[in-house]
């Protein structure tokens, strides 16, 4: 006679039914994210088109300076341009987070056929990708302050600051779409996914506008956030899909059931 299987030993069908139901295929996660990146880039550009100089040198740091300034009217103005900078590149990049985040908490929650949980990521992504822009332009200011005295490339020092700028926006848009679709177990895996993938889609910056250059001669690339227009959108849109790519497998990778 065949022994007994003990509760332990029996199959479970109707759980393993349940748990492959309740997480949906990496595939699908995937499209609907990398999608997603696709459709968020151009609103992105067209607010980094709006707001990237937003704030100014204040008067009053301008004030008594006639063609030519003394030493502590230019200490003066440096000081002002640098906290313009800061300010901009934080706005900008927490801009670009906003959307993506939104764009990726959405998308993540459409994928699990859910509007509630697509509500939920919309929000919670718009939140989370706003708060890792804005520390991750705040860091790509003050990488681009440091490399100032580093004799390189004024186009390689720019490239390190976005690195550091789009690895800590990734962050947040990674989070919030991994922890829609796995809850609180994806936290971790999805920020690092966000976190990396920002990595490699700064760093792809660089190749990206040499070949725009082809097209585009004048692109300047000195800059963290590069001109013209045509680099500012391949500059939303390259971090955006590695960003999408990897918290799609951080989100979709499995976990083995849990044995009772």
């Amino acid at each position: 006679m065949e022994p007994e299987k003990t509760a332990a030993e029996a199959p479970r069908p109707a759980a393993a039914n349940e748990i492959a139901s309740s997480a949906p295929r990496t595939g699908r996660i995937l499209l609907c994210l990398v999608a997603a990146a696709i459709v968020a880039s151009p609103p992105a550009w067209l607010l980094v088109e709006n707001f990237q100089n937003h704030f100014e040198i204040p008067p009053e740091a301008k004030a008594g300076i006639s063609v030519v300034p003394t030493p502590e009217q230019q200490a003066r103005l440096s000081v002002a341009g640098r906290i313009r900078d800061r300010k901009n590149l934080a706005l900008t990049f927490a801009l670009v987070g906003s959307v993506m985040g939104l764009a990726l908490g959405a998308a993540a929650g459409f994928a699990r056929g859910s509007m509630t949980k697509a509500a939920v990521g919309l929000i919670a992504g718009a939140a989370a990708g706003a708060v890792s822009g804005a520390l991750g332009g705040a860091a790509a200011a003050w990488v681009a302050e440091q490399m100032k005295s580093v004799p390189i490339d004024a186009e390689y020092q720019s490239l390190l600051a976005e690195v550091a700028g789009f690895a800590i926006l990734g962050l947040g848009p990674g989070l919030a779409a991994s922890v829609v679709v796995r809850g609180g177990r994806g936290a971790a895996g999805g920020a690092l996914a966000g976190f990396i993938a920002g990595l490699i889609g700064g760093a792809l910056m660089y190749p990206m506008l040499w070949v725009a250059v082809i097209l585009v001669p004048d692109i300047d690339a000195a800059t963290v956030v590069p001109g013209p227009a045509i680099a500012r959108f391949l500059w939303t849109i390259v971090p955006a899909l590695p960003i999408a790519l990897a918290t799609g497998f951080a989100a979709g990778r499995k976990t083995a059931p849990r044995v009772a």
